[in-house]
């Protein structure tokens, strides 16, 4: 259960600390322009209608960053990010949380060398869920599917799959 605690807690303090705060009215932007790395950032808040943010990164090899951030105003707090990696990996993230305290996080992603790794977290009103996967360029695999709930209690199944397709499981559950 202390991995249901954590994210229901996770969330419960992004809720707390994003979407409560109510900004002054106010607007910044700023740029970078170096040798190595470019950067853009763009800020913006008001009175009731809450806080967004957003930043761009591009690097002289090709690699680059995109995120953006919104939180209050109502509309509880959402956060994407997106990564290319010179090198042709990539890596996205998208989370959000509600007033009413709920928290969603998904990520995906892979490597220059065909490995991927996708994962969703999701916690909320005494329960939580966690699936993961993950594949090397061999075609081995792992996934890890985990829930719990103040009622129900935890469990949790890990299954794991060679580049020759032999597949073990395991699980486990608690009250």
């Amino acid at each position: 259960m202390n991995k249901q605690k954590r994210f229901i807690l996770i969330g419960s303090l992004a809720v707390a600390s994003l979407i409560a705060t109510q900004a002054e009215a106010g607007q910044r932007s700023r740029s970078h322009s170096g040798p190595y790395v470019d950067r853009n950032v763009q800020a913006q808040a008001a009175q009731g209608a809450g806080y967004q943010r957003s930043a761009q990164t591009s690097g002289i090899n090709g690699g680059s960053r995109s995120s953006a951030i919104s939180a209050g105003g109502g509309n509880g707090y959402s956060r994407q990010s997106s990564t290319n990696g010179a090198n042709g990996g990539s890596r996205s993230v998208n989370a959000s949380a509600t007033q009413s305290g709920g928290y969603q996080r998904d990520v995906s992603g892979n490597n220059a060398y065909g490995g991927s790794r996708n994962g969703s977290v999701s916690a909320g009103n005494g329960s939580y869920s966690r699936d993961t996967g993950t594949t090397t360029a061999s075609g081995a695999s792992r996934s890890v599917n985990a829930s719990g709930s103040q009622s129900e209690g935890y469990s949790r199944t890990v299954t794991k799959t060679d580049a020759d397709g032999n597949t073990t499981q395991r699980a486990h559950s608690s009250p």
